[in-house]
């Protein structure tokens, strides 16, 4: 956890000085650049292998969210059609 300053103090969000969400490490967005499609796939396998799987869960679901946007905010059809 961090510590905060006294600035701080009065956030609902803090815990006797300090910031009640837990310490996280933010990478700096990069390009990287590939001599071919093997070096790429080999990267991103690394890089996915570092993921637990409630957070592969999380990415697949924003994902499908992202893809159907537009799907799941029409209204659903409640009647039950059968076929002749």
């Amino acid at each position: 956890m961090k510590q905060i300053n006294s600035k701080g103090a009065n956030n609902p969000n803090t815990v006797q000085g300090k910031v009640s969400e837990p310490e996280s490490n933010y990478r700096k967005p990069t390009i990287r650049f590939f001599t071919s499609f093997e070096e790429m796939n080999e990267a991103d396998i690394i890089e996915m292998a570092g993921f637990t799987p409630v957070q592969n869960f999380e990415q697949v679901t924003q994902m499908i969210l992202s893809f159907y946007k537009e799907e799941l905010q029409k209204p659903l059809d409640k009647k039950i059609h059968f076929r002749k």
